[in-house]
């Protein structure tokens, strides 16, 4: 169970921070985005690199209720992840993307 600590943002089971985009528009996921992960990103580098600040999740879903039956967001996060050169890698399903901050700075 989350332990939620915003409104979309909560720590998950592993202790990894995490963003759920479901429900937002583009433009507001993507707003959230930038700005969650400019203050995890701050949060990493003030806690010494810490291990417990390294990882943090975006969940963007696959697009599954969506009438375009995929995900515009998860492409938007993708595109914005690649351009910002953030290590980042997709699970299986697709859905939920893990940021590492260790190789991304």
């Amino acid at each position: 169970m989350p332990t939620h600590w915003t409104d979309h943002y909560y720590e998950d089971k592993d202790g990894n921070k995490c963003l759920d985009l479901h429900h937002y528009s583009e433009s507001g996921a993507m707003r959230k985005v930038k700005s969650f992960l400019y203050h995890m990103k701050r949060e990493y580098l003030r806690s010494d690199k810490s291990r417990a600040h390294r990882f943090v999740d975006i969940i963007t879903g696959v697009g599954k209720h969506s009438w375009r039956h995929y995900s515009v967001i998860k492409e938007d996060v993708e595109d914005f992840l690649d351009r910002k050169d953030y290590s980042y890698e997709w699970d299986h399903g697709g859905g939920r993307v893990t940021i590492d901050f260790y190789y991304s700075i």
